[in-house]
């Protein structure tokens, strides 16, 4: 039997929000550890909080900046999640649902 090294093989997807423009690198696959830290429930992620809760695990870079003159963008967490238009978060939560249905057909 072959070795297999412990380590992260994913690639990021980049991903253009519709209405605000923001950019973000998520990763299009979870981590079995991504999903116990999180503490979501992934048969449930029309539920916001699970999906605020997946979310800042895959979403590696964004280009979202609490104001002009920010040199580094907003940390990538629920409440800063909860900062996007609707529109574009319905559109992230459709990204996640296709990497979570990915995931069940593999």
């Amino acid at each position: 039997m072959d070795k297999v090294i412990a380590k992260d093989f994913r690639e990021l997807k980049e991903v253009k929000l519709p209405t605000s423009g923001i950019t973000l690198k998520l990763y299009p696959s979870l981590l079995v550890g991504d999903v116990i830290d999180s503490g979501a429930d992934t048969s449930n992620l029309n539920e916001t909080e699970n999906a605020l809760k997946i979310l800042t695990k895959v979403i590696k870079e964004w280009n979202f900046y609490g104001t002009a003159e920010d040199k580094d963008p907003l940390p990538i967490t629920a409440e800063n999640l909860k900062k996007l238009v609707v529109p574009d978060f319905i559109a992230l939560t459709g990204e996640l649902q296709k990497l979570i249905l990915a995931e069940k057909k593999s």
